[in-house]
């Protein structure tokens, strides 16, 4: 729920928010019919965050109000020069308020630091919400593919170009 204030600061991820981000994945994905247990194998991510995200190759972010962690959200390397953005979460009392285009902000600003040049993400159709910010932050949808979630969308986006 939404404290007092309004603001939300992002910041890098600690290991002391680990269970927080945990619980805010799990919230924010549970409606939508997609919450999997913690020892799932495709939530390898979220139990080795510290890891997986490490840097110089990844980040992870989390956005702190008041009231505790309400967004997060990171990137790693998926393949030369690519970067994949993963687990972006916004907790469902402060969704639409422009937090997750501020963190895809931030995480695509550290991926370009991180030297990469393009950044890719997918989204399954459970997920209307994510599937039109997207392109309105300038993702261009490269293909769909039936998953084990229903219809995946994958999108990608050029961070920058070096002049040839």
């Amino acid at each position: 729920m939404a404290g007092l204030s309004e603001f939300v600061r992002l910041r890098d991820y600690r290991p002391a928010d680990h269970a927080a981000v945990i619980a805010l994945d799990r919230e924010v994905m549970a409606p939508l019919g997609l919450s999997r247990p913690i020892d799932h194998p495709r939530r390898r991510d979220l139990r080795e965050l510290d890891r997986i995200y490490a840097h110089p190759t990844g980040g992870f972010l989390v956005g702190e109000a008041d009231d505790g962690l309400v967004a997060m959200g990171g990137f790693l390397r998926e393949e030369d020069g690519v970067a994949r953005l993963k687990r972006l979460r916004v907790d469902l009392n402060w969704q639409r308020r422009g937090i997750a285009r501020q963190l895809v902000g931030m995480l695509e600003i550290r991926a370009m630091e991180a030297g990469y040049r393009a950044i890719m993400l997918h989204v399954t159709e459970r997920q209307p919400a994510a599937l039109a910010l997207y392109p309105r932050l300038g993702y261009r949808l490269t293909h769909t593919a039936k998953g084990d979630q229903g219809i995946d969308s994958y999108f990608r986006k050029e961070l920058f170009h070096r002049p040839d």
